[in-house]
């Protein structure tokens, strides 16, 4: 799996869903993980609410059957 990249190191080149880590502005903890949409062109993060995204990666292949 990949490793968890902080968005002050880089951010994605692509346009696409990824996994984010959010932080809440209010207390400055870590919220929580979910999945955000990055815009590559705009630079920006469409996620709910609007949270702070401190880190990010790409979303993980589903688990193959056997």
């Amino acid at each position: 799996m990949s490793e968890w990249i902080s968005v002050e190191d880089r951010l994605p080149d692509k346009t696409d869903y990824y996994l984010v880590c959010l932080e809440s502005p209010r207390c400055g903890l870590k919220d929580g993980v979910t999945t955000s949409y990055y815009q590559h062109k705009a630079k920006n993060w469409k996620a709910v609410y609007n949270p702070s995204v401190t880190h990010w990666m790409p979303i993980p292949e589903p688990p193959k059957e056997d």
